[in-house]
């Protein structure tokens, strides 16, 4: 059907089609990713999929747009979040090519294309295009506008303005895995201090950053410290964003490592990994790289 339906269009008519349902597919995707839609947006892969192509065909050097470049970082969403993070990366690397050249790399939609790549990297093991895209993020932030930041020193050597110390938490975790602990301490203290500092202990941004600090501590033995951290985070989330949501499965599962890691409790430790299995294939699916 699909293919009879674009022989009978000419060219023009194909392009303008194209354009409508790209549309309608990134209006069915919330900027917020919401756990409850999850299910959802994994049908839309399929109808991304036929536009990709498409769009390939038709316009070699997409996207040509703001709109387009919008549309397109939203496919790249889901199947990041699908798993299928090689075409998340292709499709992120070329939104910031052209809203870095057309936008400007301090942009907020730049940077925030660029947090999302550097979380893709994360996911796929490439730790120097990590942390290189990382570095990035918070070099654009650096000099923000000063209408825009609420340093209390100058010059602001140690900025601490809430979308730098977001970048801060980005980087603990990249640090985390790349093996550098005590880098990622120090990284991720400065970014939970901003955060408490701006946000607050509850703000699912200070969590976050929490969460990524409380890694750290774990694989360099405070074990103690990691426990308070990853307790506060799963408690909040538990609250704010209910059992089955994939934050709080990921601070279930880390709980559940800490105290198989400090040998107490296994039967505890057992009993939160083997849910968030459960949850997780339920979830995500079986061949889900985080089942």
């Amino acid at each position: 059907i699909y293919n009879w339906a674009r022989e009978r269009l000419t060219e023009p008519e194909q392009r303008w089609w194209l354009s409508c349902t790209m549309a309608v597919l990134a209006l069915c995707i919330s900027p917020n990713l919401e756990a409850s839609g999850q299910k959802f947006r994994r049908l839309l892969l399929p109808h991304m999929d036929s536009c990709i192509r498409a769009l390939k065909l038709q316009c070699p050097s997409y996207p040509d747009s703001v709109e387009r470049a919008a549309e397109i970082e939203k496919f790249a969403w889901v199947y990041a979040e699908n798993g299928l993070w090689s075409t998340a990366r292709t499709l992120q690397s070329k939104v910031i090519q052209f809203r870095v050249k057309h936008l400007g790399k301090r942009h907020e939609a730049t940077i925030l294309a660029q947090r999302s790549l550097g979380y893709t990297y994360w996911n796929l093991f490439e730790i120097r295009p990590a942390i290189g895209v990382q570095t990035q993020v918070l070099s654009s932030l650096w000099w923000v506008r000063p209408s825009l930041v609420y340093w209390t020193v100058w010059p602001p050597w140690k900025p601490d303005h809430v979308p730098y110390c977001i970048g801060l938490g980005d980087l603990t975790l990249t640090l985390w895995l790349a093996g550098k602990r005590e880098w990622s301490k120090y990284v991720g203290e400065r970014a939970v201090n901003g955060l408490l500092k701006r946000l607050g202990p509850e703000d699912p941004k200070t969590l976050t950053a929490m969460f990524n600090l409380a890694r750290t501590h774990l694989h360099l033995g405070n074990y103690e410290k990691s426990r308070e951290l990853l307790v506060w985070v799963l408690k909040r989330r538990k609250r704010l964003f209910g059992l089955d949501h994939p934050e709080t499965l990921m601070a279930r599962n880390e709980l559940g490592i800490l105290l198989c890691a400090q040998r107490q409790h296994l039967a505890v430790a057992e009993r939160l990994v083997a849910n968030v299995l459960e949850s997780r294939k339920r979830i995500l699916g079986e061949e889900h790289a985080y089942t």
